[in-house]
C-alpha cells in the first residue's frame, strides 16, 4: 500500500522516529490497523498504537492517514477533503516527522497490501480500546487488607509466619 519511500519521505530524514517505528512495529504494539473510509482512490486509515512513554494514559495513541493508492510510490500521503493534514497522531509529537507512531503505521502499511486491511466501523477504534462500564467497576468492591491478619506474614527465626501488625 505504500513503498519505504513514502515513510522515508514523512520522516524528512529523521533517523531516530524511524527506528523508534520499527522497534514499535517489531515489539508488536501496533494493535490495530484498519480502513475507516475509502472514496475514489484515496484510503483513510486508522491505527492504535500503545504508547511507550507518558505510560499514565489509559489509551493507545490514534493515528489517521490518507493515502492516494493512484500516486506513484512516494507520493501517496495526501490530504482529507476538509483540510490539508495527511497524518494525525494524538501524542505530543503530533502529525510531524518525529512521531514514531506515524512512522510505524506506515511501516507496517509498506509491508501490508490494501486487501489485507479490515474495514472499520465508525465504532471500531473505540470498541478496540474501550472503558469499563460503570456497572463492571460497581461488580468488584475493594476490601482492606490491613484488618485481615492472613494477609501479612513475616518470618519468625525459627521459620514460623507471623503477622507483623
Amino acid at each position: 500500500m505504500l513503498s519505504i519511500a513514502d515513510v522515508i519521505n514523512a520522516s524528512a530524514g529523521y533517523t531516530k522516529p524511524m527506528r523508534s517505528g520499527e522497534e514499535l512495529l517489531r515489539s508488536e504494539m501496533v494493535i490495530l490497523v484498519g480502513k475507516k473510509e475509502k472514496n475514489n482512490n484515496i484510503i483513510h486509515v486508522q491505527a492504535l498504537v500503545l504508547r511507550t512513554s507518558g505510560l499514565n494514559s489509559k489509551h493507545p495513541a490514534i493515528i489517521k492517514l490518507w493515502i492516494d493508492v493512484s500516486q506513484e510510490y512516494g507520493n501517496r500521503l495526501v490530504g482529507d477533503n476538509e483540510q490539508e493534514v495527511t497524518k494525525v497522531c494524538d501524542c505530543p509529537a503530533r502529525a510531524s516527522e518525529k512521531c514514531k507512531h506515524i512512522l510505524a503505521v506506515m511501516l507496517y502499511l509498506s509491508r501490508t497490501e490494501e486487501a489485507d486491511l479490515e474495514d472499520l466501523s465508525c465504532t471500531d477504534i473505540e470498541k478496540q480500546w474501550g472503558t469499563l462500564k460503570t456497572t463492571a467497576l460497581k461488580e468488584y468492591e475493594a476490601k482492606s487488607l490491613s484488618s485481615d491478619n492472613d494477609f501479612c506474614p513475616s518470618v519468625l527465626s525459627h521459620g514460623t509466619l507471623k503477622c507483623a501488625m
